[in-house]
């Protein structure tokens, strides 16, 4: 029987990692989070690594009558380019 997560402290999950590498996000923190099958980001942190679910863009209209993307974090300009040119490729 594989292991389950061990709640720790209120904000706290222990997730147990398989032979294979890979960790079953338990369905309370799903459910919290909103998360459906997809993308979840991971980020290195001091001590650790943060799994984040992405927040998806708000789009706004600039002082020039553009549309903009606000993601709530930086994105540079390469990134954008290259989800551009991956966004045209995929058509």
């Amino acid at each position: 029987m594989p292991e389950m997560a061990r709640i720790v402290d209120e904000s706290t999950v222990e997730i147990p990692i398989d032979g294979q590498g890979r960790v079953v996000i338990p369905r309370s923190l799903r459910a919290e989070l909103g998360a459906v099958p997809g993308v979840v980001r991971a980020r290195r942190v001091d001590g650790g690594v943060l799994l984040e679910h992405p927040v998806a863009g708000e789009v706004a209209t600039g002082d020039d009558g553009l549309p903009i993307v606000i993601l709530g974090y930086p994105v540079s300009n390469d990134e954008t380019l290259a989800a551009i040119d991956a966004e045209r490729a995929s058509r």
